[in-house]
């Protein structure tokens, strides 16, 4: 699913400073900035309803074509539920049809949490589109973008659920179900993660590792062209002896390969070169995974601290200003 993307300044709620052109950064930015408006106490959370909204278009593209009609069911449901929620104007009626975003989001998300083991499968144990032949990358593309529709509409229907919680009373957000279901999620995501990436974690042993020679780490912390950085993919690793790129690169750049020719002689170092589809795999996982963990940050915010909702006109404008 491509990025959507916004056209204004970016405003740091902390110091109020411009710090970046909308339109250098994504909608993750946004998820992170949900809970950057608050106080040593208290946490304001903005009418996000745009991000929603915005979201929703995205998805609704991608599963235009998406052969599962219970996933694109599932998607539409809590999302049209929701938006007449959002536009109702009779404070009973709103406040029942939340309540009900809230009921029908639980249903869901047990549904997609319980569809999920045969998507992973899929993914994991891929079979070749044809008989007879070896499990291509288009194969495993597939797969995995059959899986990551799933998180997706998981995601959506989150967002949809903190929304009417917050509507209906603040302190629901601290509800501890939808952060259960967020935590697994982001458990799943980074096995997936380190699986594209070629860290293979020993049974039992969350610090024991080991890396396949094509591993993509090697070059993305060696080189700058990928569509992703180290300083992003790593910390989703969470691996203790891997904390920085330049752990990596200091392996390679002390592993100096001396080489004797004819005329001259020369020392160089080598690093591999990752496989293309992995990198995109990755890439897409990634995206995912930085949803799912700032929405897990926003609720553990939210649990510490007392939850108030912004119903000012300029409260995170710049949310409200998605690719308009």
């Amino acid at each position: 699913m491509a990025e959507l993307k916004a056209r204004t300044m970016l405003v740091d709620p902390t110091s109020g400073k411009h710090i970046k052109r909308i339109d250098e950064r994504t909608i993750t930015d946004f998820f992170q900035l949900l809970h950057g408006k608050s106080s040593e106490d208290i946490i304001y959370i903005p009418d996000f309803s745009e991000l929603i909204s915005n979201f929703n278009q995205s998805l609704t593209k991608l599963l235009a074509h998406h052969s599962d009609k219970e996933l694109r069911v599932m998607h539409s449901t809590v999302y049209n539920m929701w938006n007449k929620a959002k536009v109702a104007s009779n404070t009973s009626v709103k406040e029942k049809l939340n309540i009900e975003v809230l009921a029908k989001s639980e249903e869901i998300l047990n549904t997609l949490h319980g569809r999920l083991p045969s998507y992973e499968r899929a993914y994991t144990n891929p079979q070749p589109s044809f008989s007879g032949y070896s499990v291509s990358d288009n194969d495993i593309d597939q797969a995995l973008d059959n899986l990551l529709a799933e998180v997706r509409v998981f995601t959506e229907v989150v967002l949809c659920h903190i929304h009417s919680s917050v509507l209906l009373d603040p302190a629901l957000i601290r509800e501890p179900s939808i952060y259960q279901h967020c935590a697994f999620m982001k458990t799943k995501l980074r096995e997936w993660l380190l699986r594209e990436s070629g860290i293979n974690l020993r049974y039992g042993e969350e610090d024991k590792y080991w890396m396949d020679e094509d591993s993509l780490v090697y070059q993305l912390c060696i080189e700058d062209n990928l569509n992703f950085s180290a300083e992003l993919m790593l910390p989703y690793l969470e691996l203790s002896d891997i904390k920085d790129k330049f752990v990596i690169k200091n392996a390679v750049f002390n592993n100096i390969i001396s080489r004797r020719g004819d005329r001259c002689d020369w020392n160089c170092i080598e690093w591999p070169k990752a496989n293309e589809s992995k990198i995109s795999r990755a890439s897409k996982i990634l995206q995912s995974l930085t949803h799912i963990d700032s929405l897990l940050k926003l609720i553990y915010a939210a649990e510490t601290k007392d939850v108030k909702y912004d119903i000012q006109e300029d409260a995170f404008f710049e949310i409200k200003q998605l690719t308009r």
